[in-house]
């Protein structure tokens, strides 16, 4: 994997790269801003999520850019709920099943034109900018599973699972309000306004992006389709450019669901926010995020506060083996090739030059 990311790639990822740094320079405002005399009262908590349980990361790789993850699962839904999901998503589920298998078996595969095929696919997804992993890691709002108040669970008038599938909300009378906000967890050294910034930036200007792309990529599939007449070689164009508008649309499905996310649930919060929008969002009107720090973020990075407070807002904070730590004391190894991609793509973002972990 270190190997495929070289400059061999260089004007494929400075035309990815420059996704991050128009969002960076447009939705990432400087911390000279009203923000900066805010300190929210942040949760601490020395106790690490349990994996089956829904919550959101952030995972600083510099000072102002991270790693947001959202781990989610559908299995966390009573079985009860399971039902409800709609045909597309079960469809979904089995496609994904059998395109992992099929991937599975061309990149183990000895053949050479397997092997050439596996390089040059993996070589291409190594430049796919790590946040859109970020936005395809929220579902769609429907088919979010979210936990039920423990005060409106003792009400008699209650009955029913504890954790639903949103799309239920109305079946089940639930009101929306009843519902807990989901946990954000982040460094004690990481302020919540780079955080919300961030997610802003998401939804104000990745949004336009993916639809560009993912309008490209469906125009390109019909152009792919003589290829199919070749009986040796596959059509691995097509096959990559319909895996590009799918991983295109589901972060479209992301940015939606984050804007709900991050938007005032009232009425009168969201007067107060088209009010104050310039200023950014303020963090007390998000309904529906419970932003925490967590103290095992600390242990993970090793970073003194004395030596943090020297690196410069792009220096790389993250380490390969920092991810190390962090994937095992969470228990989420999934995380790890994308967190090390985020490592890779920072850094040449920065320096201008490949990953080398050894200097």
């Amino acid at each position: 994997m270190r190997g495929i990311w070289n400059l061999t790639h260089g004007k494929r990822a400075c035309g990815d790269l420059h996704y991050r740094s128009s969002l960076s320079l447009k939705g990432l405002k400087s911390t000279n801003s009203s923000w900066d005399s805010f300190r929210p009262k942040s949760i601490s908590s020395n106790k690490v999520p349990s994996k089956n349980s829904i919550y959101i990361l952030s995972i600083p790789i510099t000072k102002k850019h991270s790693y947001i993850h959202c781990n989610h699962k559908r299995g966390f839904v009573d079985a009860g709920g399971r039902n409800t999901l709609s045909v597309m998503s079960k469809i979904e589920e089995k496609i994904t099943q059998v395109v992992g298998k099929g991937w599975k078996k061309i990149s183990s595969s000895d053949n050479r034109l397997n092997k050439s095929i596996t390089k040059l696919v993996t070589g291409l997804l190594e430049t796919i900018p790590y946040e859109e992993n970020c936005l395809r890691s929220f579902p769609s709002k429907k088919h979010m599973v979210r936990y039920i108040n423990e005060e409106y669970m003792t009400d008699d008038k209650s009955q029913g699972p504890n954790s639903i599938i949103q799309s239920q909300l109305e079946k089940l009378s639930v009101p929306a309000e009843q519902l807990d906000p989901i946990p954000l967890y982040h460094p004690t050294f990481q302020q919540p306004s780079v955080i919300v910034d961030q997610l802003r930036s998401f939804r104000e200007h990745a949004y336009k992006i993916h639809l560009k792309r993912a309008i490209g990529c469906a125009l390109g599939i019909p152009l792919t389709l003589p290829l199919i007449l070749l009986p040796v070689v596959p059509n691995v164009p097509g096959i990559y450019l319909t895996y590009r508008l799918y991983c295109n649309v589901k972060a479209l499905v992301g940015i939606k669901h984050l804007d709900y996310l991050i938007s005032p649930s009232n009425e009168l919060d969201q007067q107060t926010n088209r009010q104050e929008s310039e200023k950014g969002i303020d963090i007390h009107s998000l309904k529906h995020i419970n932003i925490q720090q967590l103290t095992m973020f600390d242990d993970v990075y090793r970073i003194p506060a004395s030596q943090l407070s020297l690196h410069a807002e792009d220096d790389l904070i993250l380490s390969e083996e920092a991810v190390d730590r962090f994937c095992k004391a969470l228990d989420l190894p999934e995380l790890k090739n994308d967190l090390t991609k985020a490592i890779k793509q920072e850094h040449y973002r920065i320096y201008g030059s490949a990953y080398n972990p050894r200097q």
